[in-house]
């Protein structure tokens, strides 16, 4: 029977396979409530960047602390998944993003193992 290996993933680790998503999942409260949005992204140095309209809801979490995960599933059931909290800071110049200023970042990657059969 197969059995999980959890590795626990280095900062430098996390932000390199930050780097290979362009899908990822904005956590913030709304109406205090839990919300999760998804979202485009792209990552400079410790930062991540969500593209943003005029007057859209990211505007409205400029100064919020927030959480963003991304991650990558394979058919076999291994892949990764980091997470990231940030202050979020909506910017204008030169393009309009919402800007995380990653504060921690952690992360896993998930294999299995097959293991062999018990002797009868």
């Amino acid at each position: 029977m197969p059995t999980t290996d959890i590795d626990i993933l280095t900062e430098h680790d996390c932000m390199a396979l930050l780097r290979t998503a362009s899908v990822g999942r904005l956590l913030f409260t709304e109406d205090a409530l839990p919300a999760i949005r998804p979202v485009n992204f792209t990552v400079t140095d410790h930062r991540i960047l969500v593209p943003a309209t005029e007057g859209s809801w990211a505007g409205r979490l400029d100064g919020v602390l927030v959480a963003f995960t991304a991650d990558h599933i394979n058919p076999d059931n291994t892949g990764w998944s980091v997470l990231a909290h940030g202050t979020a800071r909506l910017v204008v110049d030169p393009d309009r993003a919402l800007r995380i200023t990653i504060e921690r970042v952690t992360g896993r990657r998930v294999a299995l193992t097959r293991t062999l059969p018990h002797p009868a």
